[in-house]
């Protein structure tokens, strides 16, 4: 199962991502919301989304919010 973090802050991106992949998870790490939409419709086996509110061209809700709507349909 592939988790897609997105977080604009390196250091915390990659302590969180590699905290996950030691639990077994394969890790998609992208920095901006545009680019976890981009990541979202380039793969299908992304089943979690862990994101920061503050994220660069969207905020984190405004980006769950897309990504449930794409899930549905």
């Amino acid at each position: 199962m592939a988790v897609l973090i997105v977080e604009d802050e390196p250091w915390l991106s990659l302590d969180i991502s590699e905290a996950l992949e030691d639990e077994g998870y394969d890790v998609i790490a992208v920095a901006h919301a545009d680019n976890a939409i981009e990541a979202l419709e380039a793969r299908n086996d992304i089943h979690t989304l862990f994101t920061d509110l503050d994220v660069r061209s969207m905020d984190g809700l405004k980006l769950a919010v897309a990504v449930r709507e794409r899930c549905r349909l």
